[in-house]
C-alpha cells in the first residue's frame, strides 16, 4: 500500500502493533502492518479485514472505519490533500502514543 517508512524494520512494525493494542485493547500483527505498508510480500493485493480496519479506526481516534471514511470522503470533496491528512494524524496518534 503505502511505504512511506523505507527504513523501517520487523521491531518498528512490532512495536507500532503494541502501541496499538495499549490504545485500543485489540491486536493487529506486526506481520499484518507489513503487509499492509507494503513491507512484506503478499501473493496478490492485500485488503484490510473489516476487523482490522476497525481496529485501525479506533487508534486513529475514529468510532468506526465508516466514520473515518466520511471524513476523508469530506475532505477529499473540500479538496484536501487526503495522503498528507492521513500522514498528519497517523504521526500525531503516533507521538501521542509513544512513551
Amino acid at each position: 500500500m503505502y511505504n512511506e517508512h523505507p527504513n523501517w524494520i520487523s521491531s518498528d512494525f512490532e512495536y507500532l502493533s503494541i502501541l496499538i493494542h495499549n490504545h485500543t485493547k485489540n491486536e493487529i500483527s506486526g506481520s499484518t502492518l507489513q503487509r499492509m505498508f507494503g513491507k512484506k510480500d503478499t501473493q496478490k493485493e492485500y485488503i484490510l479485514k473489516k476487523k482490522t480496519k476497525s481496529i485501525i479506526a479506533l487508534f486513529l481516534g475514529y468510532p468506526t472505519w465508516e466514520a473515518m471514511e466520511r471524513y476523508l470522503i469530506d475532505m477529499i470533496i473540500e479538496n484536501i490533500n487526503l495522503d498528507e491528512v492521513l500522514r498528519e494524524q497517523i504521526s500525531q496518534t503516533l507521538c501521542k502514543k509513544m512513551p
